[in-house]
């Protein structure tokens, strides 16, 4: 009896241990897991400083440009806002003991500047050289200071900063120091407060003209779709609109509840080495949207990302190109198959426009800041509110080759939107 028990508490001793070592090793991942969640959390805050610098810098590179005021507002406000997320996330880096009086300092005084500018423009003035030459300036600056700190985001990676002990942090205080210091002084700028206004959403046209659909019968439209059994994963509901989300193995589709129209898919794939072209996926999403009943499609620009290739495509109203009227699909290239779909654009604005322009081409072309490339075109381009403007569309280059596209308004003469284009190995993106 005495050896059972002798077992017995050996069994329970040893239980005991192993369950003390599993706790310990236990607390030590999750100490791990905290300590990778906070290093991860820097490094995101300190890319999110970097990209919004690079977007005034965009942006501040369109106004040197910008001859409306609309044009102004639009950029300025931009400026203000991305200035704002740069602060509010700069604040959050672990820089207690560090001085960035300077980098805050630039990122007050750029939408104070642009907004003076907006100002200006509104009261009927225009810019003058000087007024150029800061904005010049400012966007020198916002660059230099983009690049450096997508430098030092590298070397966090690299490094290893933001880690547990104040070694792990010298590298990086050191880093924004030297930046900081290397800030140049910021220019003598004149400005008088900032503006502000904000963008008006509107019901969407499908919901407008559509009647309600059931659970059962936007099933069966995801199951027409996807070719099989589908499951309801969730729905949601606001005062106007539906959606359905429905799943099947590893792909989802979302549909309407306001007429049944399939408005995203995505289905979960790692795509293999390619084996077609971009151009071989583009047409494949159009003879995709073809067998999905949108005709008049235009391709536009195209962007492969991980072996996805996006397209967008725009709705073409007798030569017209309606840019709201977007839908974009990703194809992947390992097998030239349909991976992704958003309708939302179209589905959101399609309908008939009014295609009356006042100016002419010719016209419109004179007006451009920079030479054109190729033939200017009219399309239909959003405005910051509910409106739709009718524009003629330029591709342009400066001295340094840079690719601008131009929205020349065909009725005002007014430059409504300006574009960056930023082109590369793996397609082209706009900013």
């Amino acid at each position: 009896m005495k050896k059972n028990w002798l077992v017995i508490y050996s069994v329970v001793i040893t239980a005991a241990l192993v369950a003390t070592a599993g706790f310990a090793v236990s607390s030590q991942s999750l100490v791990r897991q905290y300590e990778d969640a906070y290093q991860q959390s820097c490094r995101n805050t300190l890319f999110e400083v970097s990209e919004c610098l690079r977007s005034i810098d965009n942006d501040l590179s369109k106004s040197i440009y910008a001859r409306s005021n609309g044009m102004m507002l639009t950029l300025s406000n931009d400026i203000w806002r991305q200035a704002e997320l740069a602060k509010r996330a700069l604040a959050s880096l672990p820089v207690s003991d560090l001085s960035l009086d300077r980098t805050s300092g630039f990122l007050s005084q750029v939408g104070a500047y642009c907004f003076s500018l907006s100002k200006k423009a509104a009261a009927g003035g225009e810019l003058s050289d000087t007024d150029r030459a800061g904005l010049t300036s400012l966007s020198q600056t916002a660059s230099k200071m983009a690049d450096e700190l997508s430098a030092l985001y590298d070397s966090s990676v690299a490094e290893g900063f933001f880690g547990a002990t104040p070694d792990d942090l010298a590298g990086f205080s050191s880093g924004l120091s030297d930046i900081e210091s290397a800030l140049p002084e910021s220019p003598t700028l004149i400005y008088d407060g900032p503006y502000s206004d904000h963008i008006t959403k509107h019901t969407p046209v499908y919901v407008q003209k559509g009647e309600a659909v059931s659970q059962e019968r936007a099933g069966r439209t995801a199951a027409d779709f996807l070719g099989g059994q589908v499951e309801l994963l969730y729905k949601t509901e606001d005062e106007s609109n539906v959606l359905y989300c429905f799943g099947q193995g590893d792909s989802f589709v979302t549909v309407t509840g306001i007429g049944g129209h399939i408005l995203g898919f995505y289905e979960s794939t790692v795509p293999g080495e390619a084996a077609i072209t971009n151009e071989d996926a583009a047409k494949a999403a159009e003879d995709f949207l073809g067998e999905l009943g949108y005709d008049s499609m235009v391709p536009s620009y195209f962007y492969d990302a991980g072996g996805i290739c996006y397209i967008n495509f725009a709705y073409s109203q007798d030569g017209v190109i309606c840019y709201p009227d977007l839908i974009q699909v990703g194809v992947s290239l390992d097998s030239g198959r349909v991976t992704y779909l958003n309708a939302e654009g179209y589905l959101n604005n399609h309908t008939a426009r009014e295609l009356s322009a006042t100016l002419s081409l010719e016209q419109a072309s004179a007006l451009l800041p920079l030479p054109s490339l190729e033939e200017g075109r009219l399309c239909i381009v959003p405005s910051q509110g509910e409106n739709e403007l009718l524009c003629y569309e330029f591709l342009c280059a400066d001295e340094n080759g840079r690719h601008y596209l131009f929205y020349i308004n065909a009725k005002t003469g007014d430059d409504e939107v300006i574009f960056i284009l930023i082109e590369d190995q793996n397609g082209t993106l706009t900013v």
